[in-house]
């Protein structure tokens, strides 16, 4: 049970600490994604008010964050 614990609250550092550094990796001139005015909008759907951006050309894909996280986190994987 000890060593159970011990792996659960060493998962849960590593991921504060990746997180943490995913959301310090920005620079200068690069698109707000999460807060862009000219790509996000709303829609309503079941009475719940949902965020999205729109990006590219062509088929679309959905890209959906895990539980707790945000657009930052999806970032990484855009392709260019």
């Amino acid at each position: 049970m000890k060593q159970y614990i011990i792996l659960i609250c060493g998962l849960l550092l590593m991921n504060l600490l990746l997180s943490t550094a995913m959301k310090g990796q920005s620079g200068v001139g690069e698109i707000p994604y999460g807060n862009s005015k000219a790509a996000g909008s709303y829609i309503s759907v079941n009475g719940v008010k949902i965020y999205y951006e729109i990006y590219g050309e062509g088929p679309a894909l959905v890209l959906i964050h895990g539980n707790g996280g945000n657009i930052a986190y999806i970032k990484p994987h855009k392709a260019k």
